[in-house]
This record gives structure tokens, C-alpha cells and sequence, in this order.
């Protein structure tokens, strides 16, 4: 796993300040949109397109990964 996501516009997000990641899809124009939030309290809103292809990738697969850990953690209880 690299240590960034960067957008097309070229800003960074690192990896590990990553505290909640949701990717939901937005039936009107059929496409995903991404909602990170930092540690540091900072909120970033992307629509899936925006992002680079590694980050769209990267971003699916921590988001299915955080699903599962829920998932699992539910199931525990």
C-alpha cells in the first residue's frame, strides 16, 4: 500500500491520518462519490471520477476491507 491518495488536482491525503472512508453511489448521475475524513478533523468530498485510477482502486479496497472489519466485529457482539 502506498502512503498517499492524490486527486487529479494534485492534492495529497496520507494514508495513515485516514480515519473513515465512505464510498456511496449517487443514482441520479450514476456515479461514486467518496467522503474521507482525517484525523486532523479535515473532511474531503470527491466524486470518484476526480480521483486518480490507483486512488479509485486503493480507496474500493480499504472501503471493502473497513465493510468486512464491521461486518465482523457485529457478528462478535
Amino acid at each position: 500500500m502506498w502512503p498517499w491518495i492524490e486527486t487529479n488536482k494534485g492534492t495529497l491525503i496520507k494514508i495513515t491520518e485516514i480515519e473513515a472512508i465512505s464510498v456511496t453511489k449517487d443514482v441520479d448521475v450514476k456515479k461514486y462519490r467518496v467522503l474521507i475524513r482525517t484525523r486532523g478533523g479535515g473532511k474531503y468530498t470527491y466524486a470518484l471520477f476526480d480521483l486518480k485510477e490507483e486512488a479509485q482502486k486503493e480507496l474500493l479496497r480499504l472501503a471493502e476491507t473497513i465493510a468486512r472489519i464491521e461486518e465482523q466485529t457485529l457478528e462478535r457482539a
